[in-house]
């Protein structure tokens, strides 16, 4: 976009808005997202897991990329719903938890940039597993090295944060996914909590936007 690179101009249903993308932690955590096609996701993905990923109730490591484009045709639900949400998707992956993760869950992260928002879809065992985020001062976070995440992708190392974040910094908002898919900001430090009535495996799909719609995130 030609002028201010750093910000994006959204057309939404009530007129234009400029939202500084380069200011993540201004946004919104998360935003729930109505979704009429959640039960028939469900169905579609779970039999695409038990064709494709058959130890996917077993298998380690939190996110998992797929050939995300063979789920999108077996899974057509997925993109239906991206359509009614004008949210185009750019790739689409796995997020388990299983028996094995229960005592650690997902430790405190970030995602890897240039994106800011991803897009959660529950696909089964979501309650009593909690996201938190947290709200770090900027310059902390700044100060922190550098590392890869399983894909190679750069993020912030918050590694040695992890075990005493809840008693040193405010927690923002502590959520339990259950029936509504959620668009959240990925660049605001977050974990994953499990509760002691946790079921296994959890299961998510992610999904990466061609572009940030962050509107939905706007306060």
């Amino acid at each position: 976009m030609a002028g201010n690179t750093n910000v994006l101009k959204w057309e939404m249903d009530h007129g234009h808005k400029n939202i500084d993308t380069t200011r993540p932690w201004t946004l919104k955590p998360y935003h729930e997202l109505e979704c009429p096609q959640l039960k028939q996701i469900k169905t579609e993905v779970l039999n695409w897991l038990e064709k494709n990923l058959p130890d996917y109730k077993t298998k380690k490591g939190f996110w998992h990329r797929i050939d995300y484009k063979d789920l999108a045709r077996k899974c057509p639900s997925i993109l239906e719903w991206c359509k009614f949400i004008r949210v185009p998707a750019r790739e689409i992956s796995i997020a388990l938890l299983t028996e094995a993760m229960a005592g650690t869950g997902v430790p405190l992260h970030v995602g890897a940039k240039p994106l800011i928002i991803k897009i959660n879809i529950p696909i089964c065992n979501t309650n009593d597993v909690y996201t938190e985020w947290y709200d770090i001062p900027q310059d902390v976070l700044n100060g922190l090295p550098i590392t890869k995440n399983p894909f190679g992708e750069s993020i912030i190392d918050l590694d040695d944060l992890d075990n005493t974040v809840a008693d040193t910094y405010p927690r923002i908002v502590r959520y339990e996914m259950s029936d509504y898919p959620i668009i959240f900001n990925s660049q605001i430090p977050h974990r994953v909590v499990v509760g002691k009535n946790a079921k296994f495996p959890r299961i998510l799909i992610s999904v990466i936007p061609i572009k940030d719609p962050v509107h939905f995130l706007a306060h």
